[in-house]
């Protein structure tokens, strides 16, 4: 499905794995910590007051239609949720179809904290001595040459 412009996430939709495998989702939902992968486990808690007034202050505004995402994040975490969405894209796909996945992953979002927004497109940060690529959304667009190509040229005599 075509994300929605203001949201940096793609909804659900169906990935096959190497293996065979097809896997729904994503589903992007906020980690309160770094290493935040299941409930309450790798919780940063200095950093949860902070990380949770800006959530609330961004879904209060609907920046960047924030609320809206995460009323669909929760009613996909409703019995059946999950596989009404999937119908959207299969109709025929009935509960017996799926299983469920302990894999999960952690997508760094950043929020620009001067307007409280999401940042939309990748920051490059150069140091003395490295490069730092930030908020990179697609492991398929940062593998890309073209990509590859843009950071060798942003680093004149590097290469």
């Amino acid at each position: 499905p075509v994300p929605d412009a203001r949201m940096p996430f793609l909804g659900v939709h169906f990935t096959k794995s190497t293996s065979g495998d097809v896997w729904i989702g994503p589903t992007a939902e906020p980690a309160f910590g770094r290493e935040n992968y299941t409930g309450l486990e790798g919780i940063a808690w200095g950093e949860l007051p902070r990380l949770l007034g800006h959530l609330i202050q961004m879904t209060l505004h609907n920046t960047d239609g924030l609320a809206s995402h995460l009323r669909e994040e929760i009613l996909k975490r409703l019995p059946g949720g999950l596989l009404s969405r999937a119908r959207r894209l299969v109709p025929g796909l009935s509960p017996q179809d799926l299983g469920t996945e302990t894999k999960c992953g952690i997508r760094a979002q950043l929020v620009d904290q001067r307007d409280g927004r999401l940042v939309m497109d990748f920051v490059v940060e150069k140091g003395p001595n490295s490069t730092h690529i930030l908020n990179t959304v697609s492991p398929g667009f940062t593998a890309s040459f073209a990509f590859a190509e843009y950071i060798a040229d942003l680093l004149p005599g590097v290469l």
